[in-house]
């Protein structure tokens, strides 16, 4: 169903990819940005289909297999960086080159990660193979899956906002701004590790009805992502002046870069604080609440702030931080309060709830045959047998294979409630 769903929505994202021109346009941005922009994207459009590799991820991590996607990762950064040294600087390339690089990268980690997946027979306890189960029951995949990509790009979102507003006030404050969104990427990655295992240690600990785990994960995860931004601070405290030289020579930028930074280091501590109750909360199931939380935070405090200190206290993109910075702490305080408030037995029973109805829910089996052999069976079947105009003639049913026989489904039903754990993992990376 993932794979299926991912696929039908690369189809809005190159629609938008291929208007992105126009789009930026539309938004005021600079004629010359917005022409290199669509250069990028149009050169990117191949790899958006590999958006299929998060389904890879997510179905490992909660089965407990972690080092398959360390290993792809790695192989692929090596690519990545052999490409974008022969098309950049050998080839001279530009801004094409490196989106070039960046597709090959993202298809390489897709491919690399389904061989060896492949290979090492990963697949063969979780995945029944190809069925008509995959065309039923989206609808309550969309339920969980929706509140769980609109919990991510509502926070994402607020960021990319942030580089149009940054490209209102020239350039050196959007090269500034992008600096500091290259930086907060490596910082935030940390935390982004210990959110996956949250997500996944909760909602296997809720799935299997151990309450005191799932609350002792909890707070173990968070004091872990507290200790690690606090070592990231001290790292980037030390250093904030000489950070912004690894991407520009320019004074300008740098000094910007410096100044911000250091209110960059007690957002990033918040921060970190989110990202981990929100993976808490996703194992919980409780995706609504921290999708509406980002939300309310981001869009109606944050952003709204941080406009008018950018603009009319004219601190200018200091401003626009500063409105993140209180966005954040209002958001720890929101789900550290609510996640140790909340009735922790009353989920685990809902969970094993959920996950019981899960398993009596009869799937289809794998269809093995092409459908040439299945039209000659089917006719050999209709001479051998006498018409049956009575009462005993069978009615195929939904979970039935396409030659009308009826094959045990066990292994798929369990995969299925392994691979959606409390349903936190997997509807988390639509």
């Amino acid at each position: 169903i993932s794979i299926l769903i991912l696929l039908l929505f690369c189809l809005p994202c190159w629609a938008i990819l291929i208007n992105a021109e126009s789009i930026l346009l539309t938004l005021k941005q600079e004629q010359e940005v917005a022409r290199i922009a669509q250069l990028y994207v149009m050169a990117f459009l191949p790899a958006v289909p590999v958006s299929i590799t998060t389904c890879f991820y997510k179905n490992n991590t909660t089965v407990g297999i972690i080092l398959p996607q360390m290993y792809t990762a790695v192989a692929a950064n090596v690519l990545n960086l052999a490409t974008n040294y022969i098309l950049l600087h050998s080839m001279k390339l530009g801004v094409m080159g490196s989106a070039a690089a960046n597709s090959i990268s993202q298809i390489s980690i897709c491919l690399l990660l389904f061989a060896y997946i492949r290979w090492k027979k990963l697949h063969v306890d979780t995945w029944g193979g190809w069925s008509t189960a995959a065309l039923q029951e989206w609808g309550s995949y969309m339920k969980l899956a929706i509140p769980s990509t609109l919990m991510l790009c509502f926070e994402w979102w607020v960021y990319e906002i942030g580089g149009f507003l940054a490209g209102m006030l020239g350039e050196v404050d959007l090269a500034a701004q992008h600096v500091l969104l290259e930086v907060g990427a490596i910082t935030y990655m940390f935390p982004l590790g210990v959110h996956a295992a949250a997500c996944v240690r909760v909602g296997n600990a809720l799935g299997a009805g151990d309450t005191n785990r799932a609350l002792i994960t909890s707070k173990v995860t968070l004091m872990i992502s507290g200790v690690l931004a606090v070592l990231q601070g001290i790292v980037m405290g030390s250093s904030k002046s000489v950070v912004g030289y690894i991407f520009t020579s320019d004074e300008s930028i740098v000094k910007i870069v410096s100044e911000i930074l250091t209110l960059y280091v007690f957002l990033q501590f918040f921060d970190a604080l989110v990202c981990v109750c929100s993976g808490i909360l996703l194992g919980a199931g409780k995706q609504k609440i921290a999708a509406l939380s980002n939300l309310i935070c981001y869009y109606c405090i944050g952003l709204p702030v941080g406009i008018s200190l950018m603009f009319l206290a004219e601190l200018r993109i200091l401003g626009l931080w500063l409105g993140l910075l209180i966005c954040v702490i209002i958001q720890t305080c929101f789900f550290t309060t609510l996640i140790f408030k909340l009735n922790w037995k009353k989920v685990t029973e809902k969970v094993r709830h959920i996950k019981s109805n899960l398993l009596c829910v009869q799937k289809a089996p794998s269809i093995r045959q092409s459908v040439f052999d299945t039209l000659v069976s089917e006719g050999q079947n209709n001479d051998e047998q006498t018409p049956d105009t009575g009462a005993s003639a069978s009615i195929p049913e939904p979970w039935d294979d396409i030659t009308g026989n009826k094959v045990s489904t066990t292994g798929i039903q369990a995969s299925r409630v392994s691979q959606t754990g409390v349903f936190g993992g997997t509807a988390e990376g639509l």
